[in-house]
């Protein structure tokens, strides 16, 4: 009923690696579907620029947390009930989490991952893995070679997902400094019409998504009961 084809390139001369994945789907219809993924390693100039510009990247979160640990300083000693009384303390580490902790994570875990991306690309596509499985000897059982196979295909898989991950932590990591960005312009009143926008506007907007989310939704239905039963992607409500 079901057939599919798993392709893996690699191109060693700039270090990436390709997984094309295509599937067949046999039935009252016949359906084809395809998926493309792809690593890359990170070396030489370039693996020393990223680690600058990294290294430079945690200077400045560092910065950032001092001069908000500085600021916090300076109003406790104005105003010495400051924590107390105007949550100075929540504040603060909630702005050393946003500013600092997270790049911090971010930056060390993809810079290592960078570092060690030539050796496990190697381990796992390049010679010592899928290229390295020796299908013309007759000397290795085949078990060996099935197993050395799977375990090499595992880890490659097992990078894509790690990179697919990476960029969901990256998202949201932007988002939250973003958003922090967002709301620091609220200190100066010219630069603070955005905010102050979304605060007025927010009744309005909040009634705006959930008519279009009722409408989006109902639509949905519709489509699904009326093309549902002669057309795939419209079998169910989320595709």
């Amino acid at each position: 009923h079901e057939i599919t084809v798993l392709l893996v390139l690699f191109a060693p001369n700039v270090g990436i690696a390709t997984k094309i994945s295509i599937s067949g789907t046999f039935g009252t219809s016949v359906s084809m579907d395809f998926e493309v993924q792809h690593i890359q390693t990170l070396e030489g100039e370039a693996l020393v620029e990223y680690s600058v510009i990294s290294a430079l990247a945690i200077i400045m979160a560092l910065v950032l947390g001092l001069e908000r640990v500085t600021t916090a300083w300076r109003k406790l000693r104005l105003h010495p009930k400051y924590f107390k009384e105007q949550r100075g303390l929540e504040y603060l580490i909630f702005d050393l989490f946003m500013l600092v902790v997270l790049p911090f994570i971010y930056i060390i875990v993809r810079l290592g991952q960078h570092i060690s991306s030539k050796d496990r690309t190697f381990n796992t596509v390049g010679p010592k893995g899928l290229m390295g499985v020796p299908w013309n000897s007759r000397d290795i059982a085949l078990e060996t070679k099935i197993n050395k196979f799977q375990i090499s295909l595992e880890g490659f898989e097992q990078q894509i997902i790690t990179e697919e991950n990476m960029k969901v932590f990256y998202f949201f990591t932007s988002v939250i400094v973003m958003c922090r960005l967002i709301a620091a312009t609220k200190t100066h009143p010219r630069t603070a019409i955005l905010v102050d926008s979304m605060i007025n506007a927010a009744d309005d907007l909040w009634h705006f998504v959930l008519l279009l989310a009722i409408l989006l939704a109902g639509f949905v239905m519709v489509a699904v009961i009326q093309f549902g039963g002669s057309r795939e992607e419209f079998a169910n409500g989320f595709r």
